[in-house]
């Protein structure tokens, strides 16, 4: 999902594109809505933090007159791959 927050630059107008499809998508293969809107929202969040397009990208880099993307893009894949293993330890047990 997050692919998609990445090339469009926007989190939340991303999520409200998305979450007419991913509901729907969800109740009809059995798997939780909760757990669904949560993995729409978290996308959201982790492609416009990472997105070079991404307004706060833009603003914090020309703010602080430095290469942003070149420090927290690893801080947060670092970030998601942590995550992705929790939630995978989490789903197997």
């Amino acid at each position: 999902m997050s692919k998609w927050y990445h090339f469009i630059g926007s989190g939340w107008g991303a999520a409200s594109l998305i979450m007419p499809f991913a509901i729907p998508l969800a109740a009809a293969a059995g798997a939780g809505i909760p757990l669904c809107v949560a993995a729409v929202i978290t996308g959201g969040t982790f492609g416009d933090v990472t997105s070079p397009v991404a307004g706060m990208t833009n603003m914090a880099t020309n703010a602080a007159h430095a290469s942003y993307m070149r420090y927290s893009t690893p801080y947060n894949f670092l970030a998601a791959v942590i995550a992705a293993l929790f939630l995978g330890a989490w789903l197997l047990a």
